[in-house]
């Protein structure tokens, strides 16, 4: 009971079957866990603390939500390129479709 957690101690309390759902949830693979508890332990000692875990997980959960912001805004982007891309062509087909109904009143 020393108040930190070892890098072992924190992957076997990551072995719980709830814990291992949600970290599937939030695709993170079980390789990742050590990687993960270097980005807590913020003095390097090989041991984290309770407010390193707690300053890490704020700080994880801002980089998914830049990330998340980051994704969401090119999605937004490639989609928007996507619907003037096809309102073009639409527009395109439209005129084409009153320059053949004007030709083809012409004739008449």
């Amino acid at each position: 009971n020393s108040g930190t957690l070892t890098v072992d101690e924190f992957v076997f309390l990551l072995k719980d079957e709830e814990v291992k759902k949600r970290l599937e949830f939030c695709d993170v693979a079980p390789g990742q866990l050590r990687q993960i508890f270097g980005w807590l332990d913020s003095d390097d000692n090989g041991s984290i603390s309770l407010d390193e875990l707690c300053e890490g997980v704020s700080n994880l959960k801002e980089r998914a939500i830049h990330k998340d912001t980051l994704m969401m805004g090119s999605l937004l982007r490639r989609t928007g390129m996507l619907i003037s891309s096809r309102i073009k062509r639409i527009t395109q087909e439209v005129d084409n479709a009153f320059d053949r109904a004007e030709a083809d009143c012409a004739k008449e």
